[in-house]
This record gives structure tokens, C-alpha cells and sequence, in this order.
């Protein structure tokens, strides 16, 4: 009887978690769909596409004093908020516009409750 209830719990949670997700609108930068929409992100996901690297990266977008960022991630890499951009797609780091402090607060922001995912898994299928 156990082992019913195992196949049962799994059966149904493997059938939740292949739901599809409905379309998320998902506006940044100025733009609607900014993995569409913003050339230099949609070249870092194209590329990702060609390197064959698609499964493992993830962009999020995210809100940090008012201003839109993104993350990128790929799950062979060592550290998690490492790689941030700014709306122009230049990569922010400490230094000139933020100290080591702020840059800190920025990458945990990443995860807070403005951080979306936005590439893979919300956008229209190909």
C-alpha cells in the first residue's frame, strides 16, 4: 500500500511540475519581452542557444533603487549573482558606480521580491 502511495505522490507531482506556464508580461528597460526586445540580451540567449548552453543559464530581471537589472547564470559557474547589467547591457561591477557595499546589496536584490525569472521557461514557445 506504501509503495501505491509513492507512485502517487510522484505521478503527481511530476504532472504539476509539467504544467506550462502561462505567458508572464514582463516589461524592463522600456521595453516589453526585453529578452526580445533588448538586442544585446537577446544575443547573450542566442548565444547560449549556439553553445549549447541553453539548459543550464538563466536570466532574471530584477529592481534595485528604482533602476531595472539582470542576472545571467550558468549552473557550471561558482558564484550566483556574479554576472549583473545594467538596461544598456554593460556589466556592473564595484567600482566607479557602486562600492563593494552597494554591489552587495544589488546582488541580493537579485533574489528578492522584485527578481523575475525571464529566460528560460516564460517565454513563447519557439
Amino acid at each position: 500500500m506504501r509503495t501505491i502511495h509513492y507512485v502517487l505522490l510522484l505521478t503527481l507531482s511530476l504532472a504539476v511540475s509539467c504544467k506550462k506556464d502561462e505567458r508572464v508580461d514582463i516589461s524592463a528597460c522600456g521595453v516589453k519581452d526585453p529578452v526580445n526586445n533588448l538586442p544585446w540580451l537577446k544575443e547573450m540567449v542566442d548565444e547560449a542557444k549556439r553553445a549549447g548552453t541553453a539548459n543550464i543559464t538563466t536570466i532574471r530581471k530584477f529592481e534595485y533603487k528604482g533602476n531595472a537589472y539582470f542576472t545571467y547564470y550558468q549552473a557550471h559557474l561558482s558564484c550566483m549573482n556574479c554576472i549583473i547589467f545594467d538596461c544598456s547591457g554593460e556589466r556592473v561591477t564595484p567600482g566607479a558606480l557602486f562600492t563593494e557595499e552597494e554591489y552587495q546589496e544589488l546582488a541580493g536584490e537579485s533574489y528578492g521580491p522584485s527578481a523575475i525569472l525571464v529566460w528560460p521557461g516564460r517565454l513563447p514557445e519557439e
